[in-house]
């Protein structure tokens, strides 16, 4: 990979994801050559300096924050005066960098419109499947127009990603599929420590004898409901929400804890809100689910229980059919399905110890051949090449 260029990292939020996660990972290989630029404050500003990560935060509007990728054409029109403003704050400080690498849609849509004005390559990091049901359909066909103008290349992060790119009008050309890549060796070394980990354990867990996890931020289409249903089903179980909401969902996460009343489960469920000891977490759990109830772009959190060594169940759609091999790396359910979800969760719970470490090996295995960070950056030092040849 070519480290002498200047790259600037952009997303919108400051908090942690998946896409987040990536951008980490790229941004610490490439050292003193990146900076990571947010459009708002957050926790992860702290991950960055303990990263030695250079960052700035650059802060969007309000107005422009509150907007969802479901919103319509009229909330659209609305924020056009805040939104101009800031692309043209944007395009000033890309002029300084060799190539603009996006991580998110609205750092893409700004990045585009400054393009004008900076003339510097743009990567984007399609992190998403772009579908009606996930995007306002107004919205996708935006996207696409931007992307066939401004993006030098799309990459997206899984074939189902892929085709749905390809389904809404996308072009192949110039496309690249690049699976998040997770750092083993940060796995290895988190939950080395056994001792530790039965410790965090047991500060959880109070008087059930399991720990069934899930992970990811606070939002209706991560189902993290459907959790709380399934856990109901499951005796003997301390579920635990690893996760805080994001601008304009913190009523989803007081409608989980009024839930999680309703269903009886209140006090065998804790609300983490966000953390940075995921690695160590994940180890702790008997089981972690994977709850969405739209298909995923990828599934981040998936491969990390992998590597966790955590046996994983996961909604059957989008991305997490390309991760688990079902019955041998893991399980899948039907999306949304909260009954079959919680039988998985007991077959799990219930299984033989020799059972459970054949399943837990495979998919560790799975999970380093195919989805580690050393390959992330190599993908991504063969874009980086094919931009400056």
């Amino acid at each position: 990979m070519s480290k002498n260029l200047k790259i600037l990292f952009l997303t919108h939020v400051g908090n942690m994801g998946g896409a987040e996660a990536k951008m980490m990972v790229l941004a610490q290989f490439l050292g003193d050559d990146a900076e990571v630029c947010m459009f708002e404050k957050g926790a992860m500003q702290q991950t960055l300096d303990d990263q030695k990560i250079k960052h700035s935060v650059l802060e969007m509007p309000a107005i422009i924050r509150s907007f969802k990728r479901e919103d319509g054409l009229v909330s659209t029109i609305k924020l056009l005066p805040a939104f101009f403003g800031f692309t043209r704050t944007l395009g000033k400080k890309s002029k300084q960098y060799d190539v603009i690498v996006c991580m998110s849609q609205k750092s893409f849509v700004f990045s585009a419109l400054a393009k004008i004005f900076t003339r510097k390559p743009i990567i984007w990091f399609m992190n998403d499947l772009v579908t009606k049901e996930h995007f306002n359909p107004v919205l996708i066909k935006i996207l696409v127009f931007l992307a066939k103008l401004s993006a030098n290349d799309v990459v997206v992060n899984s074939m189902a990603s892929r085709d749905a790119w390809l389904a809404a009008g996308g072009k192949s050309e110039n496309l690249s599929i690049l699976y998040s890549g997770v750092d083993v060796d940060l796995f290895e070394s988190a939950i080395a420590d056994k001792a530790r980990i039965t410790q965090l354990r047991d500060s959880y867990i109070g008087e059930g004898k399991y720990l069934v996890g899930t992970f990811g931020r606070l939002s209706e289409w991560k189902g993290q409901d459907v959790f709380l249903r399934a856990l109901a089903n499951v005796e003997n179980a301390h579920g635990l929400i690893v996760g805080g909401a994001q601008f304009g969902e913190d009523h989803y996460a007081q409608h989980l804890k009024d839930l999680a009343k309703e269903l009886g489960v209140a006090d065998r469920v804790t609300f983490t809100g966000h953390m940075d000891n995921i690695p160590e977490l994940m180890a702790a759990c008997d089981v972690i689910a994977h709850c969405s109830t739209l298909p995923e772009p990828f599934g981040r959190v998936i491969v990390e229980a992998m590597l966790a060594k955590t046996p994983v169940i996961a909604s059957k759609a989008g991305g997490p059919e390309e991760i688990i091999l079902h019955d041998k790396t893991g399980y899948l359910y039907p999306l949304g399905d909260a009954k079959e979800l919680s039988t998985f969760i007991q077959s799990c719970l219930s299984h033989k110890v020799e059972d459970r470490e054949v399943l837990v090996r495979n998919a560790y295995q799975r999970a380093v051949e195919h989805f580690s960070s050393k390959g992330l950056v190599a993908k991504f030092g063969e874009i980086l090449d094919k931009r400056i040849s």
